[in-house]
């Protein structure tokens, strides 16, 4: 993720030297100063739609925000795409349906397997409600990570992940959301983790 570093410290460069605080740059592209501080410390990832307005903003090229030292000519930088496998909630179990229902661009450096579209606000503030959530499949998910759980096989749910001797809590960032604790068989027998969670999107309103 060296590359959405790198964005991070362009952006906020460009803010500064605009003199523009992050109530300001929010308001000109919808969205709260708490997420351009986290678009600046690398803690959010900007949507393609997002990447363009900064740039249009600031009129820069995509490049000039991504932090490439050796920029290509405008527009040259490629976006991959990412499956969309649907939806999944941040609060109660949503039943889960895995199969593809779109795609969607992301930017250049960002790693995971697919995306899923977050509805709920238990993980608020970090994951917020219709936010996308980037899933990256086998790799370990240690304690304390955001990661997507599968439970009784049909319900998924995304959660921070705490590991105990008797079990796992999944816990809830919004603290309105008590943690749930599932002992070790029913863990076991009945849950999986399906991928951890590597980044998170926000989608400005279209």
């Amino acid at each position: 993720m060296k590359r959405m570093s790198a964005f991070g410290e362009a952006l906020r460069k460009l803010r500064e030297k605009h003199s523009e605080n992050q109530t300001e740059l929010g308001h000109v592209l919808g969205v709260s100063p708490q997420m351009i501080s986290k678009f600046e410390t690398g803690k959010s990832v900007p949507s393609a739609t997002t990447l363009k307005a900064l740039a249009e903003h600031y009129r820069v090229t995509i490049e000039a925000l991504l932090g490439l030292k050796n920029a290509a000519p405008a527009g040259d930088v490629p976006l991959q795409t990412l499956p969309v496998l649907g939806k999944i909630s941040a609060g109660k179990p949503l039943y889960a349906e895995e199969q593809q229902i779109g795609t969607y661009p992301v930017l250049p450096g960002v790693d995971g397997d697919f995306l899923l579209l977050v509805t709920g606000d238990s993980m608020v503030p970090v994951i917020p409600d219709q936010a996308y959530v980037v899933v990256k499949c086998d790799i370990p998910v240690l304690s304390g990570g955001i990661a997507v759980i599968m439970v009784n096989d049909s319900e998924a749910v995304v959660k921070r992940v705490f590991y105990d001797p008797n079990g796992v809590i999944l816990k809830s960032e919004n603290s309105a959301y008590p943690p749930v604790f599932i002992d070790k068989e029913r863990w076991s027998s009945l849950c999986r983790i399906i991928g951890k969670v590597t980044a998170v999107i926000h989608r400005l309103v279209e």
